[in-house]
């Protein structure tokens, strides 16, 4: 679970990229991010995981690119952590 602390601080990073209108980069940064972290993860990922991208993707597919920095910045940060809590 070294990772985690790393994961974050990516996913806040992209978040940043989406506020500030940088979609390309974000969008890049996004799609190497969540398949490496989902698959390191994959005996985690629950319901709540899956909403989280779901919702991810919805906002992607929009181009609502500040729906998607709060789904990586709130959502997905509070499910690392909370995944973080109970591992340890």
């Amino acid at each position: 679970m070294n990772n985690i602390a790393e994961w974050i601080s990516t996913a806040r990073n992209i978040a940043v990229q989406c506020r500030l209108g940088m979609t390309l980069e974000a969008g890049v940064a996004i799609t190497g991010f969540l398949p490496v972290m989902a698959n390191e993860l994959i005996e985690k990922i629950d319901g709540d995981f899956i909403v989280l991208i779901n919702d991810l993707n919805k906002c992607h597919k929009n181009s609502d690119w500040l729906g998607v920095a709060d789904c990586l910045e709130f959502d997905l940060v509070i499910w690392l952590e909370r995944l973080n809590s109970a591992s340890g």
